[in-house]
This record gives structure tokens, sequence and C-alpha cells, in this order.
């Protein structure tokens, strides 16, 4: 997950730590890339979205984050059994967040994962994508937030799909295959 700046700049997370990047390198390095988009963002809060990006850059990963992650990762199911209200639902997953990852202060951060920089750059913008801290928001919670999937935290919009600027290898294959 990462987040275009404008420009041809990408900031984004990874291994390497937090880095702003150029279109081509992001492209060069992933294998499938595709943009979501929040609709009424204006554009202060774009411009907030990159200051910040600007501001955290060449901070490290977030490994720790993401060691304590997996519990929630493989527990978070738990809460979305259909016999449960939306409501109970999303009061299991901040419950689960709470107990297993606790409240994460962003202020003072040195270190980001992918999705957890995505999510507190729409905070700090006053835009957030969910009330879910995002130090709780995996990737996977990003992508459900589009229009017409079924999100697993309480969003407060969906994001539009804008398209893929470089597919899957397998669906390049199958395109080519007819």
């Amino acid at each position: 997950v990462a987040l275009y700046l404008g420009d041809g700049q990408i900031a984004e997370a990874t291994g390497a730590g937090f880095q702003i990047i150029s279109v081509q390198q992001a492209l060069a390095h992933s294998d499938k890339l595709f943009a979501l988009r929040v609709p009424d963002l204006t554009p202060d809060q774009a411009t907030t979205m990159k200051s910040f990006a600007w501001q955290v850059k060449d901070s490290g990963y977030n490994y720790r984050g993401i060691i304590q992650f997996i519990p929630y990762m493989v527990t978070k199911p738990l809460c979305s059994l259909n016999p449960f209200s939306r409501d109970f639902r999303q009061q299991c997953v901040s419950g689960l967040a709470k107990a297993q990852l606790g409240d994460a202060a962003s202020g003072d951060k040195k270190a980001w994962f992918c999705s957890e920089f995505v999510s507190e750059a729409f905070v700090r913008a006053g835009h957030p994508l969910t009330l879910a801290q995002a130090a709780w928001i995996s990737p996977s919670d990003l992508l459900h937030m589009r229009e017409g999937d079924v999100p697993s935290v309480m969003i407060h919009k969906p994001l539009k799909y804008v398209g893929h600027l470089k597919a899957a290898p397998l669906m390049v294959a199958a395109e080519q295959l007819g």
C-alpha cells in the first residue's frame, strides 16, 4: 500500500524504510499496482498528506508493529462471523485491536508499515478513512474499503477504484489467452 503524492511521486513504507519514489520505480518493483481514490478529498487535505509524507521520509520500517499485528490478524476473522450484527462485529474488531495492539500514539513515531502510514496520512489531513487507529489497519482492510466490497472495519466512505496501473502477471496471462 502506498500513497500517490502527485508529480509522479509515491510515498511507501517497505522493508527498506519509508521512502518517496517515482511511479516508475514503484512499477518496477511491484508485481501489480492499482489505484483507489477518496472521492471527496480536498486539495488542502491532499497537500497536508503530502507534507506529512515528506515529514516522515527516511524514517524506518515498523517491523515491531508488523510482528504485533500477526496475532491480531489471526483472531480478527472471528469477529466477522455471520450471526453477529454489524455494530457487534465492529466492537469485536475494536476490542481485539485494543487488547492485542493497544492504543498506538502516532505523534512521535519513528517507523511505519505501509497501511499504517496511509491510514495516518488521512487522519493527519482531517479525513480519516475509519474510526480505527492507523496501527490497526492492514493492506487488506484498505483494499476492502472499495465501493461494493464488505469492509472489515467501519468506514466513513467507500474508496473509488480508479484502475490498474500494472496488472498482476496472472491477469496479464489470462488477457493474452483471451
